[in-house]
């Protein structure tokens, strides 16, 4: 008897010291459960990806309904496998931590949060289109008053990467811009939904700064699509960074913000930024009701002269966009519908203005068609620069933008509107009656 109750003892205490699986594991799957009440699961998350991550066929299921808690950060590295977030990465409200802890980005003192790394993955948030909440309003509220204020993490960092596609997955408040794929190729991106709203009246009278919420920016990275996406924040839909070659972009909805960029770039003097062979069609842009659209398609390269530091200084880079295609673009209410500025800084207390001149970034052939809608004509860049038109095209005397080619380009101005309508500055252009 005494032999028994020892036994017993023996066996409870093997299994109180033996920990509760973190996650169920059945062949090649691993499904987790959170662990609620406030508690990280990122240990968990990252046991399963370790355990079903990185084998063919392997599978990681964060299902729905579940809120899955987020408190540090993690690198989920996947290989011939799938993770599907059904449910949602809440990630915490830790101000400190994240800004002191996060994965630091080699470009405008950057961080990111999550990164996903490997080759032949699948990230898909299924039917329920699972995702990420990136609790952005304390950020917007702790940022207001400074756009590139350091510390604000990206919440998803395709780095890194081959062959990879993310599918169907929600992004809702992001800290920062909601995606950045760095250093990657042939990545597809299908079926997303970005949402950053703010509802701090404080932030803004309008309850509408959501600056740098970007839906997706492209570094250092090659063969990428970004398809049938629905975006709604305070800045560029999709912005293309240096060294983003051979882009598609297709089906993109666009509620708020500047729309698609086509930089910064020539920021770091000691860097070439290339951008080269991009497609961008059927995209629609409109207002929001918390923010205008500033522009449709732009295109933005820094000063030629190296002024302060980045984020918001520099200049003086070096490289091209070239081979570019826009076509069937729906414009409502956009300031500006179509623009090139050479001009970029973001030090805007000072006399940037006296190097508009100085870069030799180059812009060439970049060809425009079908683009319909109307323009507000309100839009001031810096003071004494009034780029208030359909198409403004200011181009660098060190460095003109040739082969430009617009068609079927159908853009209305209010009718109150006197002025010029196409302002052409050093640039080649065919298909448009320009104004100098």
């Amino acid at each position: 008897m005494k032999s028994s109750a020892s036994s017993l003892f023996a066996f409870l205490g093997l299994c109180f010291a033996t920990s509760i699986p973190p996650f169920e594991k059945n062949g090649t799957s691993c499904t987790v459960v959170p662990l609620g009440n406030g508690q990280d699961d990122v240990p968990n998350i990252l046991a399963a990806v370790n355990q079903c991550g990185q084998t063919a066929g392997g599978r990681i299921v964060l299902p729905a309904p579940y809120t899955y808690r987020i408190s540090q950060r993690m690198t989920t590295h996947l290989a011939n496998s799938t993770l599907e977030i059904g449910g949602t990465l809440l990630f915490s409200d830790n101000i400190d931590y994240w800004v002191n802890h996060s994965y630091r980005v080699d470009f405008q003192n950057q961080s990111s949060a999550w990164r996903v790394t490997g080759h032949d993955y699948v990230i898909d948030g299924g039917p329920h289109r699972g995702g990420i909440d990136g609790n952005g309003q304390l950020w917007y509220t702790w940022a207001k008053g400074g756009s590139n204020v350091f510390g604000r993490p990206i919440p998803l960092h395709v780095f890194q990467s081959t062959r990879a596609t993310l599918r169907n997955l929600s992004i809702r408040q992001p800290q920062f811009w909601a995606v950045l794929v760095d250093s990657s190729s042939q990545i597809a991106l299908d079926q997303f939904n970005v949402n950053a709203t703010n509802h701090d009246f404080s932030v803004s009278p309008e309850g509408g700064w959501v600056q740098n919420t970007d839906g997706v920016d492209t570094y250092r990275s090659d063969y990428i699509s970004i398809t049938n996406w629905v975006y709604q924040g305070g800045d560029d839909v999709v912005a293309f960074k240096g060294n983003s070659t051979n882009i598609h972009v297709e089906n993109v909805t666009v509620y708020g913000g500047p729309g698609i960029a086509f930089g910064s770039l020539g920021q770091y003097p000691d860097r070439t930024d290339i951008v080269v062979n991009v497609t961008v069609k059927n995209v629609v842009v409109q207002p929001s009701s918390q923010r205008v659209m500033n522009s449709g398609v732009y295109f933005k390269s820094w000063i030629g002269v190296n002024y302060g530091v980045p984020p918001n200084g520099g200049g003086g880079g070096h490289g091209h966009v070239r081979n570019v295609t826009v076509e069937n673009i729906q414009l409502k209410d956009v300031q500006l519908p179509v623009y090139i500025d050479t001009c970029l800084s973001y030090l805007f207390n000072e006399n940037v203005t006296q190097y508009c001149d100085t870069s030799t970034y180059e812009f060439e052939n970049l060809h425009f068609k079908n683009i319909s809608g109307n323009g507000l004509a309100t839009v001031t860049d810096y003071p004494g620069r009034n780029i208030s038109f359909a198409v403004s095209l200011l181009c660098s005397e060190k460095a003109p933008c040739t082969d430009l080619t617009f068609q079927d380009i159908n853009i209305t101005l209010p009718a109150t509107y006197t002025g010029e309508r196409v302002l052409c500055q050093n640039a080649e252009v065919k298909g448009l009656q320009c104004n100098s």
